[in-house]
Order: C-alpha cells, then structure tokens, then sequence
C-alpha cells in the first residue's frame, strides 16, 4: 500500500513538472504542418476526449502518444538522460583551463623546498611557468554524438537532407561548407570569438580562434521515421575552452532546431486543400455546395467529396477545391 502511494505521489510530482501548454503548442505545431486546419483538427479531437471523461491533459498526453508513438514523460525522460550527457561534456571542455588545484599543490608541494634551496625553486618554478604557457596553446579535443528522430516524414528524407544546411546557416549566421555523400551529411564551419584577455589591470578583447567544428550526420529510414545519427567534433586551444563550449552548445541546438525546422517547412508545403476540407469549410457557414460551372466552358462540374482537384468532362480543365474556396471568398469580400 505504501509502494502505491509512493507511485501516486511521484506521477502527481512529475505531472506537475511537464508544461502541458508548451505539449499544447507542440501539438498544434504538429497539426499545422500535417493538416488544413490543424489546430481546429486538434482541438475537436480534445474536446471528444473530455467528453468521454478525459481531463485537458490526459487528452493531450493520449494525442501526444498516438501522434509521436512515445509519452509526455517518455520523451521528457530521454531529452533530460540527452541534455544532462551534452551538459557533462561541455563542462569537461569548460573545466579544462582550471588550473586552479595544480598550482595549489604545486605552490605546497615547493614551500619547505624554498626553505633549503631557493635558487633551486627559482628555476622549477620557471619551468613550470613555461610548461603552463605551453598547456595553454595544447590542442584539445572535443567531441558529442546523439540520435535525433524525425516522426513520420521518411518519404521526404531527400528534401529534408537538401535544405537542412540552408536552415542551419539561417540559425547560426555562420558561413558553413557542406558535403553530401548519398544519405550522410557533412558541415564543416570556422568558429571563432571575442574574449577578454587581463594582460593589463584593465583588460582587452582580443580576437579568439577557436578552430574548425564539423557535424557529420547519418540519415537512415526507419519504417515512416527518420533516424538520424549527429556526431559533433572540434578541437580547440585549451585557452579558449571556456569561450568554446559556450559556442558549441548554441551550434548544437542551432542544428537540432535546422532538423526540425526542415520537416515542418517541407510538411507545411505539402498540405493540400481537399474538397473534404472545401465542403467542411463552408458547411460550418451554412452553404451547401454540390457542383459549380467550369470556369472556362460553363459546363456543370460535380463537386466529388475527395481529392484536391476535379476535372471537366467537356473541355478537360483542372479545377482546385483551393481556388474554388478562393473565388467564394472574393466574391463574400466584394
């Protein structure tokens, strides 16, 4: 009983944890991109959901599962185990130019010996400064991999792969060069920043090369979804370190942004506008419509329930259920 209670408690805490506008807004994202009309679509389908004793957010976690194939928390769980491994890994890099506990020992380590031979100390201590100096220019390698899914859009994978670096250059105002090798995808940019540098009491930017980044990315079919495997990589001078995981992180996300942001651009342009939606759209205003007068002959032209298009049998013009919504709305305006 109490295992019980302890679960209830944990899945109230966790609840109240997810923001269940920001599912909302996904959602209507989601609904945007794949249909016309997508956030009334998905508001009658909550609304069925309550009525059949669904709370607001039990009906957005059901469509939530039923549109991504994973929970709220699921999802939640899987992006924290992904942020907390992108956070470790850049404060590894960040952490890296703290040479804060060496010199510590180093100064202790070196106090009774300046006690018996200072000239001795002297010179260790020279060298040591060198060797810091040194360090300080040493190369060092970063690198982070992560698998990103795209739900649903596997027979766009192509486009998705041509437009992903325009995207990602809009993100990240950057000049990248890009190599394409069938379904792998290679970016490559110059990194470099501003930093202030204490040489003197008050300071002075200067000019930070941090080196060349590169994302290599695999994209790989998986049923209707795509897989794609990111590997990110950099080396940089360990002076710099602090200056580059900062950087990196805004590319890291820029590209996750670029990835998502292509599929719903190419899903927004995919929408049609069917005669379902045309009948639906003017139902809803009291008009019923069956058929129209072609536009080129005069002849009648029967209005099907599906499809996008219909064509005249006298004179063989294509007319769209768009157009047709269209020349009703110029002729309601006017």
């Amino acid at each position: 009983m109490g295992l019980k209670k302890y679960i209830r408690l944990y899945s109230i805490l966790f609840v109240k944890m997810v923001n269940y506008d920001d599912v909302y807004n996904r959602l209507v994202e989601r609904y945007n991109a794949v249909h016309f009309g997508g956030r009334r679509r998905l508001d009658k389908e909550i609304e069925k959901l309550m009525e059949s004793g669904c709370s607001w957010e039990e009906a957005l976690e059901k469509i939530y599962l039923k549109e991504f194939g994973k929970t709220v928390q699921e999802e939640t769980r899987e992006k924290e185990v992904v942020e907390k491994s992108l956070e470790k890994s850049l404060i590894d890099l960040r952490t890296s130019d703290n040479y804060g506990p060496l010199i510590f020992l180093f100064v202790l380590f070196l106090f009774p010996l300046f006690m018996v031979a200072p000239m001795l100390v002297f010179l260790v201590f020279i060298f040591a400064i060198l060797l810091l100096a040194i360090a300080n220019y040493q190369e060092i390698e970063w690198s982070f991999s992560e698998n990103i899914v795209l739900k649903d859009c596997a027979q766009y994978l192509d486009k998705i792969i041509e437009i992903v670096p325009q995207i990602f250059q809009e993100i990240i105002l950057k000049d990248i060069s890009v190599k394409r090798e069938g379904n792998i995808l290679n970016i490559s940019m110059h990194v470099s920043g501003s930093i202030l540098e204490r040489s003197s009491e008050r300071g002075s930017i200067v000019y930070a090369d941090i080196g060349i980044f590169t994302i290599k990315s695999i994209f790989d079919k998986m049923n209707d979804d795509i897989n794609v495997s990111v590997e990110y990589y950099s080396s940089t001078p360990r002076k710099y370190s602090s200056l580059a995981s900062e950087i990196y992180e805004k590319i890291v996300v820029g590209y996750r942004s670029a990835l998502n942001e292509a599929v719903n651009r190419i899903r927004r342009s995919r929408v049609e506008f069917t005669f379902s939606n045309l009948l639906e759209t003017l139902g809803r205003k009291g008009i019923i419509l069956s058929e129209i007068r072609c536009p080129r002959c005069g002849a009648p032209v029967r209005l099907p329930e599906k499809g996008d298009t219909v064509e005249c049998e006298y004179c063989g013009t294509v007319i769209k259920a768009i157009d047709i919504l269209k020349i009703i709305r110029d002729i309601s305006s006017s």
